[in-house]
């Protein structure tokens, strides 16, 4: 016999909502915690934060500067494993949230699962060792002025467009390269839901208008200093592996694409065209559009949306089947362990590594020192 949906009132089904959005994040937390281990991004990157106001100043002088400011108070947390988890499944968490309010006002319904897509991408970028402090910092900074833009709903085209270049102003500012997923992002919204075809092209020209300007001919920049923080940072850790920057590249850039591309397929498949717009902050409860109240109305399975979760913890671990940089990982507990002169430990993790690294090669003959066994095992690793 089928299970038949229940249909359920709408604070049971926020509860509902809220418990299965809780649960996967708590996934997201022990799997950042336990796999992945935030502290090995301290390894990579041991930052020290200074609260004076010189420090302050060499962050305000530069497009970005904000992000990379908040990113240097957050990054020595990872010196904790628990406290760096905890972090990073925040921002993972402000991001997803910020996501799915953007969906909700392009398309009447925030949906269940898409705005979740975005955590997913994060745990496969964890899993390369690509530190994910600025981006995940930055990408809460542009989202969270995407929604505001959003917000002004219908107001005059005028209006829109002043508050367009000043939020794109501080936009860039404060996050310089992401300001291209903001600037895409109210492209889409004008032109999808707006209809204003000129407006939208306009906000994605500006994603190179906006940088070209302000970074190149106001601050001087380079062009690639010029959308610092949209690509992979140009210093790299010693342990980094030079074969995987194409993988953490084209996981970064799904990453970034997933917003605007989003925005595209829920407007195109909620609002058809020459439907009418209604800001969802301002309309009254009566005058929801009719695909938003099927959606509040429609029945909830609670089966179903166990199968959606798990196929999302599915495809997590299938992506850190087929995209975890395992050697990386292991060369960094090497180093880690052997700073905290943990013998055994730079032993076990050192069987797992192939023979490419002189680094490797010297904790292990450390470790074989310090244990008494140099002369006898030196040639039994790697």
């Amino acid at each position: 016999m089928s299970e038949q949906p229940v249909t359920i009132s709408p604070k049971r089904r926020r509860l509902l909502f809220v418990a299965h959005v809780v649960g996967l994040l708590a996934v997201f937390y022990s799997y950042v915690l336990l796999r992945v281990r935030q502290e090995l991004f301290y390894q990579q990157d041991p930052a020290v934060f200074l609260f004076d106001s010189y420090f302050l100043a060499g962050f305000l002088n530069q497009p970005g500067g904000l992000v990379e400011y908040a990113s240097a108070f957050l990054s020595p947390l990872f010196a904790f494993g628990w406290l760096g988890a905890l972090v990073v499944t925040l921002l993972a968490t402000l991001i997803c949230l910020a996501t799915r309010q953007f969906i909700a006002a392009i398309a009447g319904t925030g949906g269940r699962f898409v705005f979740l897509v975005p955590a997913l991408l994060i745990l496969t970028l964890l899993g390369q060792y690509s530190h994910p402090v600025r981006l995940c910092v930055g990408l809460c900074a542009v989202l969270v002025l995407a929604n505001m833009y959003a917000r002004i709903g219908k107001g005059h085209a005028a209006v829109r467009l002043a508050a367009f270049v000043i939020a794109s102003a501080l936009a860039y500012y404060v996050a310089a390269g992401l300001y291209v997923v903001f600037a895409f992002s109210c492209g889409v919204f004008e032109w999808r839901v707006n209809r204003h075809r000129w407006l939208g092209v306009l906000c994605v020209l500006c994603a190179a208008i906006i940088p070209t300007v302000a970074g190149t001919w106001l601050c001087g920049l380079s062009i690639r200093e010029t959308y610092r923080g949209l690509m992979l940072p140009t210093a790299r850790y010693w342990l980094a592996v030079p074969s995987s920057s194409l993988v953490t590249m084209s996981i970064r850039v799904a990453l970034l694409l997933f917003f605007p591309v989003a925005a595209i397929a829920v407007a195109w498949r909620r609002r058809p065209a020459g439907s009418p717009v209604v800001d969802p902050g301002t309309r009254p409860q009566a005058e929801h559009p009719d695909e938003a109240a099927r959606e509040a109305e429609r029945p909830v399975s609670p089966l179903r949306l166990a199968v959606q979760s798990a196929v999302l913890i599915a495809l997590g671990i299938g992506a850190d089947f087929a995209l975890f940089d395992f050697p990386t990982k292991c060369s960094l507990l090497v180093a880690y362990s052997a700073e905290r002169q943990k013998w055994a430990d730079v032993l076990t993790h050192a069987r797992h590594l192939p023979p490419s690294d002189v680094w490797n090669v010297f904790h292990v003959n450390r470790a074989l020192y310090h244990d008494g066994e140099l002369l006898d095992r030196m040639f039994a690793y790697p």
